[in-house]
């Protein structure tokens, strides 16, 4: 729904998706310009790196197109220099067939020699990629309560710090629908699972802010607690614990030395288990969780 929102904002940008769309369908038709991408790649990196290929997106799943304009964008220079090889040449070996094909294989080329396509295009991978490490981290099977929260701050936090004019109207439409569906949400799970969770506690949360004091977080838990079980929280137990939770006192102690030994732990399973790319998005996630998150206007 946010991302709908985003697509809805009208930015000029926006209108590059179309583009490259049809840049991208064009190139996976021509089996002889794909060859001729290969070759350049292959020339240039001299067996140093991986060939990549040009990936169309699947209609039905978003992120695809981002991992399409992403990889456009890393063949960027290749085609570039293609299209340039090629208008040296007496004889084009792009532009051929009907009329029909010509005119398009010279509208392909143009798009390629465009810097403004590449800006936009570049603006779209940047805006999308927040989306697309959201929803690798929601789908997840050990998703949470205190996950959803975080992502949405990842997103309104990514897109809350734009300042170029042409982003504003995204900025503002992301925002604006992050800010909505929060404000119908049911803050006090959502807030409590993040205070819950020995990871985070308070941290994520703006120390200044009066909502995130012990006293207010303990109210929080009250109405929490009468919620579930029905009853008002007996005696003073409840206050002593939240208390001594969120301050590593008492029983809470040695919290942040557990918590660490066990981060640890996670880390050193997920680096043998899992592969590389996937180990980087889980250090972005952990990265981007520590943000400031005004929860409540």
């Amino acid at each position: 729904l946010v991302l709908g929102d985003y697509f809805k904002s009208g930015a000029d940008f926006l209108r590059y998706t179309t583009l490259a769309d049809e840049l991208i369908t064009w190139l996976r038709s021509k089996t002889y310009v794909l060859g001729l991408l290969r070759n350049i790649q292959t020339e240039l990196s001299q067996g140093t790196r991986k060939i990549l290929s040009v990936i169309r997106a699947v209609l039905t799943r978003w992120t695809s197109h981002f991992l399409a304009y992403r990889r456009l964008l890393e063949l960027q220079r290749f085609l570039i220099i293609l299209v340039d090889k090629d208008a040296a040449l007496p004889t084009s070996s792009i532009i051929t067939g009907n009329a029909a094909a010509r005119n398009k294989a010279r509208s392909m080329i143009a798009l390629i020699r465009n810097g403004l396509f590449w800006h936009s295009l570049l603006m779209l991978k940047r805006h999308l990629e927040p989306f697309a490490l959201c929803v690798t981290i929601t789908q997840a099977a050990t998703a949470r309560l205190d996950t959803i929260i975080l992502t949405f701050a990842i997103i309104y936090l990514t897109f809350d710090q734009m300042t170029l004019d042409e982003e504003q109207p995204a900025r503002d439409a992301v925002c604006s629908s992050v800010n909505m569906r929060w404000l119908n949400s049911d803050q006090d799970v959502f807030i409590a699972a993040v205070i819950l969770n020995p990871l985070y506690r308070g941290r994520p949360f703006r120390k200044e802010s009066i909502h995130f004091n012990v006293g207010n977080i303990h109210l929080l838990m009250c109405r929490l607690y009468k919620r579930f079980f029905h009853r008002d929280p007996l005696g003073t137990s409840l206050w002593s614990e939240v208390q001594s939770y969120l301050t590593a006192k008492n029983n809470y102690t040695n919290i942040d030395i557990f918590v660490k030994m066990e981060s640890d732990i996670s880390v050193q399973e997920v680096s043998r288990t899992i592969s590389t790319n996937f180990t980087i998005q889980i250090a972005a996630h952990l990265t981007f969780t520590i943000v400031l998150l005004e929860a409540t206007q």
